[in-house]
């Protein structure tokens, strides 16, 4: 975790970010995991990256 674009380059390196998201609560020094998830919906790039890919996940099982 070199910068503070792990999450963004987690999700365009096609790796689970949830899964990851311990490692970069502890690398922060948060307590919690939970203390580390307004990072998910404080960036809107970063919002961008998972809807893209959860709308890639879900393609033609509507």
């Amino acid at each position: 975790m070199r910068d503070n674009n792990t999450l963004l380059n987690w999700y365009r390196d096609d790796q689970d970010p949830e899964r990851r998201l311990p490692l970069l609560s502890a690398y922060l020094g948060h307590v919690h995991v939970s203390d580390t998830y307004w990072y998910l919906s404080s960036w809107p790039e970063l919002m961008q990256e998972a809807m893209n890919r959860l709308e890639h996940r879900w393609e033609g099982q509507l």
